[in-house]
């Protein structure tokens, strides 16, 4: 279920787009819906936790109703308050009422560098 398109729009925030799963039901439970996360890490290496005992927090999280109408189709959501001309590391994954799913494996994206524009006065 990863996002297999982005578009960078701007220096500080992606658009993505994915198909999602095609049930809405799984053993009684319903799905709730979408979290698209930006980690400035890799999620899945146990490298990057540090020292602390809290767990480490993506940078920027954007939950995403699923679509009831058009349960197969595309959906594009837009992940917005990242750092100019930064890697990110973007996972998928659904959440039900008991928690959050499997996430997607992690796919490195990375924002534009913001230009300096002079304007004349």
């Amino acid at each position: 279920m990863f996002p297999h398109f982005y578009r960078q729009t701007r220096s500080l925030h992606m658009s993505f787009t994915y198909h999602v799963l095609g049930y809405y039901y799984y053993y009684y439970v319903s799905l709730q819906g979408y979290k698209l996360q930006a980690w400035r890490h890799n999620p899945s290496s146990s490298s990057s936790q540090s020292d602390s005992a809290l767990p480490p927090r993506p940078a920027a999280t954007v939950t995403v109703a699923p679509d009831l109408l058009n349960p197969l189709s595309e959906q594009t959501s837009v992940i917005d308050g990242l750092r100019p001309w930064t890697a990110y590391n973007i996972t998928v994954l659904c959440f039900t009422s008991p928690g959050d799913g499997v996430s997607s494996p992690p796919e490195l994206v990375r924002t534009h560098q913001v230009r300096e524009q002079i304007v004349q006065l």
